[in-house]
């Protein structure tokens, strides 16, 4: 008997790119502005050591392209 050759498989390696938009969710392009509320500001003046906390967690972040808000 002879003995027959293995073929062999090769392939080229692949690579996968992912292309990112913005970070908004709704249009997928715009990017996210971060803004302080006017509550939030209010807040923060008035009840002054606590109220700096409440006005960076009432942070809103708006979208530059299509304007919604998060």
């Amino acid at each position: 008997m002879s003995a027959q050759p293995i073929p062999v498989v090769t392939s080229a390696p692949t690579t996968t790119t992912f292309i990112v938009g913005g970070g908004c969710s709704k249009c997928g392009v715009g990017h996210l502005e971060s803004s302080y509320t006017k509550c939030g500001i209010l807040m923060a003046i008035c009840f002054f050591p606590i109220g700096v906390i409440c006005c960076v967690m009432m942070k809103e972040k708006k979208c530059g392209r299509c304007g919604a808000s998060f």
